[in-house]
């Protein structure tokens, strides 16, 4: 049996021969545990502020509803809007 030289994308691969693809990461297996971790962090990070600022803002609920001359049922509606 001949093995074709080239590689013709019609021919399936031979045994022993490494199929790769071009969109496949590749499989070194340290970076991409980094990629994750730093993946998680960020996430963290994001909710963490995020939250933060919705609970800062219902802190400051009567001083905003003064400011804006607002109930502070009203700027309450409003941080409840922006935080949807």
């Amino acid at each position: 049996m001949i093995l074709p030289t080239r590689g013709n994308p019609d021919d399936p691969p031979r045994i022993g021969h490494k199929v790769t693809s071009l969109l496949a990461p590749p499989r070194t297996g340290q970076p991409a545990r980094r990629h994750v971790g730093l993946a998680i962090l960020a996430l963290a990070t994001g909710g963490f502020a995020i939250g933060t600022t919705e609970f800062v803002t219902m802190g400051l609920l009567p001083q905003i509803a003064r400011g804006v001359h607002v109930s502070i049922p009203a700027a309450g509606h409003v941080i409840s809007a922006y935080a949807l």
